[in-house]
């Protein structure tokens, strides 16, 4: 339960349709007496295309650049400095600005408490949808991208989670596609 929480934030619409996806593609042990998370390695632990659709529709509402950007936000990790995610993407402050408060009045990111100017996305679903579209050479530039903002003292926005935040986007370089 504790996987689909953190996956879908308790969005009910989310929750099942990455449970029939589990379901269908072995992620559930049934074997037993009781129902257990298979081993990783025996499962596809992809998400289903129904919910990657639904997710780059809500997306392609905000508006035009919002698929971009928020796609791009996703390598930034946890904490979704606004500055950084402005030299990440080849877009002006404003329309940046823009698709933020868009997503935020939409639910798909949410302030950090007490972080001005740092966003999180609501579920880690929405987030692992955007960036496992992403091409893997672009993804690639865009990690690279985002540890060189990060790394920019004035996108640190708490130096004592900027080595987190780094390392964080170095092991996220190293994996996928």
């Amino acid at each position: 339960m504790e996987a689909l929480d953190a996956d879908t934030g308790g969005n009910p619409l989310f929750a099942t349709h990455l449970v029939q996806h589990w379901l269908g593609t072995g992620r559930f042990d049934l074997s037993g007496p009781t129902i257990r998370f298979a081993e990783p390695s025996t499962c596809d632990a992809s998400l289903p295309t129904t919910l990657r659709d639904i997710v780059w529709a809500r997306l392609r509402s905000l508006g035009a650049d919002a698929p971009d950007i928020l796609a791009a936000a996703t390598v930034l990790g946890d904490e979704i400095s606004e500055s950084s995610l402005i030299d990440l993407v080849d877009m002006s402050a404003g329309v940046v600005a823009n698709v933020l408060d868009a997503a935020a009045r939409a639910g798909i990111v949410t302030e950090r408490p007490g972080r001005p100017g740092t966003m999180r996305f609501t579920h880690a679903l929405v987030a692992n949808a955007a960036e496992a579209d992403l091409p893997a050479p672009r993804r690639r530039r865009l990690r690279l991208a985002g540890m060189r903002a990060i790394t920019v003292g004035r996108h640190v926005v708490d130096a004592s989670t900027a080595d987190v935040d780094i390392a964080e986007v170095i092991s996220l370089s190293d994996t996928g596609p």
